[in-house]
């Protein structure tokens, strides 16, 4: 697929995906290039490209996107560097997931709030 196709596949911009590449996030193994010199994209573009997504998602910045790929595709990571890294990046979503219910409970607070009030107004007017 072409980077227009791959961008739509993934819901990234364009300059996005080239911004990955020149960060080494995207490599050869995730294209061909074709006489034209256009680059044709694989399945694994997508992989990569969706997996980086998730990561920055749950707060894991692209230096250490970079660095975790590396060292995974190097196989340079040993069986407890893996389980260190991943329960770190689990507590941080847990976290995040912790704050996000307190948001919602403002919120469902707040909304009920405002839907009383505006019952209240509602009957006022009749």
């Amino acid at each position: 697929m072409l980077i227009g196709e791959l961008a739509e596949a993934v819901g990234l911009p364009i300059s996005t995906i080239r911004f990955y590449e020149r960060r080494g996030l995207l490599d050869d193994a995730h294209m061909d290039r074709h006489g034209n010199n256009y680059r044709v994209y694989n399945a694994h573009a997508v992989e990569r490209l969706t997996l980086i997504k998730q990561m920055q998602r749950a707060g894991i910045t692209l230096n250490e996107i970079h660095a975790h790929i590396a060292n995974y595709e190097a196989d340079a990571y040993t069986a407890a560097q893996k389980c260190q890294f991943f329960s770190q990046k689990l507590a941080l979503v847990l976290a995040q997931i912790d704050a996000m219910r307190e948001v919602e409970g403002y919120l469902r607070e707040k909304l009920a709030q405002a839907q009383a009030e505006a019952e209240q107004h509602a009957q006022a007017q009749v």
